[in-house]
């Protein structure tokens, strides 16, 4: 009611507050207008911009994932392939299986597997430039595309890759 708004300058505690350590400012030191009085249309339309909308943003997100050539999956399907058989990893896999045992987990689970398998994937695929959090799923997108297109060795290790991430080691 007085106008001052708190914030956190700490997150540890202090002798005063257990918590967490909070100061007030003032409306001045915030930039706060007082209650009542609507911002500039301006001043929306900068509150309402986010990083995601900013357009230097927009075209970092448009940029266009690499291509795999066939040899280039190849390599890949069998690196992935050989990841998937290290005893460590295929002991992961099996674990989440077995948290994950009722009928009604099934979909947990699964979503389970597949982040566990993509993020085995994940510094496999970096080598060919398919980073980030996209970057896998793109590159199965890629060996689907593949497959489609008659290459029966590409096509086995998309059933493959489905099977093991719905549960079927």
């Amino acid at each position: 009611a007085s106008g001052a708004r708190r914030e956190v300058i700490s997150a540890e505690p202090s002798a005063g507050n257990p918590a967490r350590r909070l100061r007030s400012r003032s409306r001045r030191e915030v930039g706060d207008r007082p209650r009542g009085l609507a911002p500039s249309a301006p001043a929306r339309r900068e509150e309402r911009r986010s990083p995601a909308r900013s357009p230097t943003r927009r075209t970092a997100m448009a940029s266009p994932q690499p291509q795999l050539t066939i040899e280039q999956a190849r390599e890949a399907k069998d690196k992935i392939m050989a990841i998937l058989e290290v005893p460590e990893n295929r002991q992961r896999l099996e674990g989440i299986i077995a948290m994950f045992g009722a009928p009604e987990q099934v979909p947990m689970r699964n979503m389970s597997l597949m982040a566990a398998i993509q993020e085995m994937q994940a510094p496999i695929m970096a080598e060919y430039g398919f980073e980030g959090p996209t970057g896998v799923m793109a590159a199965v997108m890629q060996f689907q595309a593949l497959a489609d297109q008659g290459n029966a060795d590409i096509a086995e290790f998309v059933t493959m890759l489905t099977a093991k991430m719905s549960g079927q080691l």
